[in-house]
């Protein structure tokens, strides 16, 4: 029956679709007749990826008061929301359009390959989430939390947690069970090298915990629910009281995120939370943002059986997510953060929290060494422009400096 209906679903959006490009169509014409007196941007909100929905989003704003104030923007959503309370915020605050018009922004994305001006009428980058352009650092939250807003969370919470705890810790660890469950006519093996198992978080989880945080395993969907043995770590994602009012009412009470860069932080984000990042590959580094430390994985060359150093995981372009995502894994094998490394990255993100590091400048010397060899490397080539703007690249984040000790052979 599931089958079916997915078949149904998909001739029914089809005959729908046909229906409305002739309309999309005299729109494409209009922005590229109108463009010489008008800038016309179109835009699709990828509201079925929550860290895309929320940040590009986010992002989008800052962005258009900067460089784009005088441009009228179309923002299209696409069908599936992954957080209808988010969604309601931004219905709230800018005007979107139904689903039926993504193809006078398909149409724009297709002739733009063969005339690269239309370019211009993209009010979204591919890499917009990522924040390149630095605005979330120099920008106020512009979906920001209300008065009620914080009433209710803070209701919530005193309904179900102990009042005195020191703060709120965000676990967000990505496994397969979210795209699974909302997306199973996909194949996803090719990001399983994003998945991890929370059991490698316990150690640091328990750290916290014993310091009277609440630590929460985020996510909004887990197949299965864990039960820990601190009372101060809580399975928020399979729990009675998770909603998505709450997913983004704790990015905002959260005093600290840890995650593998996966949608669910972005609330975290949102509200410019400190992050401990496992992320991987080494070219999804957040450089640009403050308050970010980063641990990352090794590659293990399988016939040789030997972990390759960092010259060579970039020399064969496997610090590069379109290589991580195809890797030969007859030939090359990631090797994850263990629990040990977890542990010390989430240590030295507490301690930063609490204003507890006392690192100088000569603690940093592994730090710079790898900074010199990701710029030398992999950016040196590039620049932000936007607008006319020019920037020198800038690196604002860290990497765990225990990391780096533990590695430096690698280095």
């Amino acid at each position: 029956m599931t089958i079916i209906y997915r078949k149904l679903r998909t001739i029914s959006g089809l005959i729908i679709r046909s229906f409305f490009f002739p309309l999309n169509f005299i729109l494409f014409t209009l922005i590229i007749l109108i463009s010489k007196i008008k800038l016309i941007r179109v835009g699709k909100i990828k509201s079925d990826w929550l860290g895309e929905f929320v940040i590009r989003s986010e992002i989008y704003v800052h962005e258009k008061k900067r460089f784009y104030s005088n441009s009228l923007d179309f923002l299209i959503i696409n069908k599936y929301i992954s957080n209808k309370f988010f969604y309601k915020k931004l219905k709230s605050k800018i005007r979107v359009y139904p689903t039926i018009f993504l193809d006078t922004l398909y149409l724009i994305d297709f002739f733009s390959k063969y005339f690269p001006s239309l370019d211009k009428h993209k009010a979204f980058r591919n890499d917009q989430q990522r924040d390149t352009l630095r605005v979330l650092d120099k920008e106020p939250v512009f979906f920001d939390i209300s008065v009620k807003e914080k009433d209710k969370g803070e209701q919530i919470l005193k309904n179900i947690i102990k009042k005195d705890f020191k703060g709120i810790v965000l676990f967000c660890v990505r496994n397969k069970d979210y795209n699974h469950k909302y997306f199973n006519d996909r194949d996803w093996r090719y990001l399983n090298y994003r998945d991890y198992s929370f059991e490698d978080f316990l150690p640091a989880a328990e750290f916290l915990a014993n310091k009277n945080y609440i630590v929460l395993r985020m996510g909004k969907f887990n197949s299965s629910k864990l039960n820990f043995h601190n009372k101060n770590i809580i399975d928020y994602s399979t729990s009675s009281w998770r909603s998505d009012f709450m997913d983004y009412y704790l990015g905002y009470k959260s005093s600290f995120c840890i995650s593998t860069q996966t949608g669910m932080d972005c609330f975290a984000r949102l509200f410019r939370k400190p992050f401990g990042t496992i992320v991987n590959p080494i070219e999804d580094i957040f450089y640009f943002q403050k308050n970010w430390n980063h641990i990352f994985g090794f590659i293990n060359e399988i016939d040789k059986d030997k972990i390759l150093k960092l010259d060579d995981v970039i020399s064969n372009k496997l610090h590069l997510l379109s290589t991580l995502e195809t890797i030969d894994e007859s030939k090359y094998r990631l090797i994850k953060n263990k629990k040990d490394e977890i542990l010390d990255l989430v240590e030295e993100v507490c301690n930063s929290h609490e204003k507890q590091n006392n690192i100088k400048n000569e603690d940093r010397k592994l730090e710079k060494l790898f900074w010199n060899k990701f710029l030398k490397n992999k950016l040196t080539k590039k620049k932000i422009t936007q607008s006319g703007m020019d920037d020198q690249l800038e690196i604002n984040a860290n990497i765990c400096l225990k990391f780096l000790e533990k590695n430096k052979h690698l280095f």
